[in-house]
């Protein structure tokens, strides 16, 4: 049997996220033992190559449930009513970059379904 070889990656970990068109967004998720704050930059595009992004979320990074070598990193992206309902529906990719250190974190699609209210 073949020996598997391994691989030491820096692709960004894949998390995909999925709102209703036309809806404010705000999602948050919590990294588990590491201090992720920073500045970032979250961009929303048809495809990665598509310029200039469709949206770009506001995203805030703190630390919670520690002091800074033993903490988790609270997420919160956030993006407008308005924002979202420019986007349209459809499935998009994002990215979640560090831009201080220049590395993308996580990476995915993003799924968005059609509004059935107009509120």
């Amino acid at each position: 049997m073949a020996k598997k070889t391994p691989v030491l990656t820096q692709e960004p970990d894949a998390l995909d996220l999925a709102w209703r068109m036309g809806d404010a967004v705000l999602l948050q998720f919590q990294v588990k033992n590491a201090n992720w704050t920073g500045t970032y930059e979250a961009d929303v595009r048809k495809t990665a190559t598509v310029e200039p992004p469709l949206a770009t979320m506001t995203v805030t990074a703190v630390l919670v449930n520690g002091d800074t070598s033993n903490s988790d990193t609270l997420f919160t992206l956030t993006l407008s009513k308005a924002n979202s309902r420019t986007l349209g529906k459809g499935t998009f990719v994002w990215d979640l970059e560090d831009t201080g250190i220049g590395l993308t974190r996580l990476a995915g699609k993003v799924f968005v379904s059609q509004d059935v209210s107009r509120a």
